[in-house]
């Protein structure tokens, strides 16, 4: 649009000053029309250069943006490789709780797992109480009788004489 608008004033211009028109009320308006023209032409301009200066702004935020990106990108990457680590880890760790929940599970023997699962509801999830060395149940704090008592000090499963939780001694 800029190089029409400068051509066809340029030949308004030639044929103004051809001698071609001799009509002083045409040569007037031929001149009008050129100021008109690059008027129009140097706001084409101005509107290009805006352009211009926006597609140069716009090409460097894409290019931080790109930037960004890919830094994003190798920041979440080494954090999937962490998590994916970490879940290894913790699945080796699960399969080890679980040969060693086995390995319990066979010494207790299926009476002591039995109680245990039908202690576990009726305790709030806390079956199991340790029994302190005068012989009183951690969780309620009961005395124990002398059977109990060394009965658990032996190693033997014992239940606490009040809450009715396993006993361990340690």
């Amino acid at each position: 649009e800029i190089d029409g608008t400068a051509a066809k004033a340029a030949g308004t211009e030639e044929r103004l000053y051809s001698g071609e028109v001799k009509n002083p009320k045409a040569m007037t308006e031929m001149q009008m029309e050129i100021a008109n023209l690059k008027s129009k032409q140097d706001n084409l301009e101005e509107t290009l250069f805006e352009l211009m200066e926006t597609i140069e702004a716009t090409e460097t935020a894409i290019a931080s943006a790109k930037t960004n990106h890919e830094t994003l990108v190798k920041t979440q990457h080494q954090k999937n490789e962490a998590l994916v680590a970490e879940r290894d880890r913790k699945q080796a760790d699960f399969e080890g709780m679980r040969a060693t929940r086995a390995a319990l599970h066979e010494e207790i023997g299926v009476a002591g797992v039995q109680l245990y699962e039908k202690l576990k509801p009726r305790t709030r999830g806390l079956p199991v109480a340790k029994m302190h060395n005068d012989g009183t149940c951690s969780k309620c704090g009961v005395q124990q009788n002398r059977s109990t008592e060394s009965d658990v000090r032996r190693g033997n499963p014992a239940q606490c004489d009040n809450c009715k939780r396993i006993l361990i001694f340690m």
